[in-house]
């Protein structure tokens, strides 16, 4: 898999939620300011690949962000915590 794809696609949403709480915020260095901490992958057996990205961010160490992906697009965001 591509990172820097992955990373992309999920940068605007994490930057839309974020702004709901803080109206400026804008990350500006994906990989320093965001740990992948969890990866659900299934079979793959079927088109399109539905999979889920987590991440802690030194933004909000209270919360998860979880981000479901359709192949590599981002389509859907929890924050959880």
């Amino acid at each position: 898999m591509d990172y820097e794809k992955i990373t992309s696609s999920v940068k605007p949403l994490i930057e839309s939620e974020f702004q709901n709480w803080k109206e400026d915020f804008n990350i500006t260095d994906f990989r320093k300011e965001f740990k992948a901490v969890y990866l659900y992958l299934p079979r793959c057996e079927k088109e399109p690949k539905i999979w889920e990205i987590a991440f802690e961010t030194e933004h909000d160490l209270n919360h998860t962000i979880t981000v479901t992906m359709n192949d590599l697009k981002a389509t859907e965001i929890l924050i959880d915590g």
